[in-house]
C-alpha cells in the first residue's frame, strides 16, 4: 500500500509526489514555506505552540520531485 500524507484539507499518495513537475506541486500544495533551487518545504501541522513543526520536505532535479522527507 502507497503511503499517504494529509497536507490541510488534502491527502497526498507517495505516488503523486514522485515525478511531479514543480508547476504541478504548485498548484496542488500552494506557495511553500521554504523555498529553495531545488528543495521546497512544507510546513503541514505545528505542536507545542508553534515550536515544533512537521514538515514535508520536497527534493528536486530538473524540475521534478525525485526525493520527499517527512519529519520534524
Amino acid at each position: 500500500m502507497d503511503k499517504q500524507i494529509q497536507f490541510k484539507e488534502i491527502i497526498i499518495e507517495e505516488d503523486m509526489l514522485i515525478g511531479s513537475s514543480m508547476e504541478i506541486i504548485g498548484s496542488l500544495l500552494g506557495e511553500p514555506d521554504r523555498k529553495g533551487h531545488d528543495e521546497w518545504v512544507y510546513v503541514i501541522d505545528k505542536y507545542c505552540f508553534g515550536l515544533i513543526k512537521k514538515r514535508l520536505h520536497l527534493f528536486f532535479f530538473q524540475e521534478k520531485v525525485m526525493d520527499y522527507y517527512l519529519g520534524m
